[in-house]
C-alpha cells in the first residue's frame, strides 16, 4: 500500500466496465448541465432590456464587429418600409411602444449616427 489507506487503490481495482459506465454517461451529464444553464439564463433574461442594450450597440466607440456586419443591411431593409407605417404607428404610438419593431428602428438610427460621426 502506498500510503497506507485502503482507498489508494480504489481506482486501480475499478473494472472497465464501471469505467465505460462512467464514459457513457458524461455526454448525458454535459447534456442536462447544459440544459440547465441555458433554463436559467432564459429566465433571468430581461428580453426588453437586452433589446433596448442591442439596439444602442453602434453608439460604442472605436470599431464594432456589430455595426460592421449589421448596420448596412438593416438600414437597408428599414428604407423598404413605407413611410405611412411609421405615420400611423405614431398615431397609435401608446400601444405600440417598446415593440421590437422600435428598438430596430432605434438600431437602425443609431446606425445612421454612426455613419455621420464617422
Amino acid at each position: 500500500q502506498k500510503g497506507g489507506y485502503a482507498f489508494d487503490n480504489l481506482k486501480r481495482n475499478e473494472s472497465k466496465t464501471e469505467q465505460l459506465s462512467d464514459l457513457a454517461s458524461l455526454p448525458a451529464d454535459l447534456f442536462l448541465s447544459f440544459l440547465a444553464g441555458f433554463s436559467t439564463c432564459l429566465f433571468l433574461i430581461d428580453g426588453t432590456k437586452l433589446q433596448q442594450d442591442l439596439s444602442q450597440a453602434p453608439l460604442v466607440k472605436g470599431r464594432s464587429l456589430l455595426a460592421d456586419e449589421l448596420c448596412a443591411d438593416f438600414t437597408k431593409e428599414f428604407k423598404e418600409i413605407p413611410k405611412e407605417f411609421w405615420k400611423k404607428r405614431a398615431v397609435d404610438e401608446s400601444s405600440n411602444k417598446g415593440d421590437n419593431i422600435d428598438n430596430i428602428k432605434a438600431f437602425v438610427h443609431n446606425c445612421q449616427k454612426r455613419n455621420t460621426r464617422s
